[in-house]
């Protein structure tokens, strides 16, 4: 019967890495920000959604608007005012989301170097 090996080529279990609890609470970490992220990904998606749908259902009643929408077009000025809740609440998630994904790439990058320090220390 042939032993089971790790990607390192030796037998699974042998030379089990040890992990400080350092290293686990900040992969506990890095894992909640990346749910978090992924929901706020989902926030960002609903609210970008709406804001189309305000804009599609102002069409609707209002007929179409000509070319992208110009904050300094007066022609644009009515869909703008009337669909600036939806807009600013799209704005506010993407921001959000831009915060969440910034923490959660400093969160990797932390947990990248402390591997690489706790590597590097033991092969000294």
């Amino acid at each position: 019967m042939e032993t089971t090996r790790n990607a390192a080529g030796q037998p699974a279990g042998a030379g089990t890495p040890h992990v400080s609890a350092s290293q686990i609470a900040l992969l506990i970490e890095v894992a909640v920000l990346a749910i978090r992220d992924h929901r706020q990904q989902l926030a960002v998606n609903e609210a970008h959604r709406k804001y189309i749908e305000a804009l599609n259902s102002y069409e609707g009643k209002h007929g179409p608007v000509e070319g992208r929408l110009d904050p300094c077009n007066p022609d644009h000025a009515p869909i703008i005012a009337a669909t600036k809740g939806k807009y600013d609440k799209h704005r506010a998630e993407k921001r959000k989301a831009y915060n969440l994904r910034r923490r959660l790439q400093t969160a990797c990058s932390k947990a990248r170097h402390l591997n690489a320090d706790r590597a590097a220390g033991a092969i000294q």
